[in-house]
């Protein structure tokens, strides 16, 4: 939004009516597109105004949006890889987050599905 927060537009699928809510964080840029896991939760990542990676997730068990800064000093947008898209990839559940840092180099951030922890690597 012009005000730096992350927006959803969410689709009720029972009335076909499209409902606009404020998520909130403060971004620079275009956030990553949201993208459903299998179980059902969400997650949108964005490079925030202090140049960490930032992370919405939905959880659909709790029905709560949860923001967490995940860190990172970026230089451009953050991309994801993950289920169901042309640039797909999970690797056995585990997500994967990747954006150029400061630094000029690649930087992924991995989600481990086994602990639920993210680790940061330089590539």
């Amino acid at each position: 939004g012009t005000n730096g927060a992350i927006w959803q537009w969410q689709n009720e699928a029972s009335n076909h009516k499209w409902y606009l809510k404020e998520l909130g964080g403060q971004a620079v840029g275009n956030p990553t597109a949201l993208v459903e896991n299998a179980s059902g939760d969400q997650d949108v990542y964005f490079r925030g105004t202090n140049g960490a990676i930032w992370q919405w997730q939905w959880e659909a068990t709790n029905a709560k949006w949860y923001l967490t800064e995940l860190g990172g000093q970026t230089g451009g947008e953050p991309w994801r890889q993950a289920a169901g898209s042309p640039t797909a990839y999970l690797d056995g559940g585990n997500q994967m987050v990747y954006f150029r840092g400061t630094n000029g180099a690649i930087w992924q951030w991995q989600n481990e599905a086994s602990n639920h922890k993210w680790s940061l690597t330089e590539l």
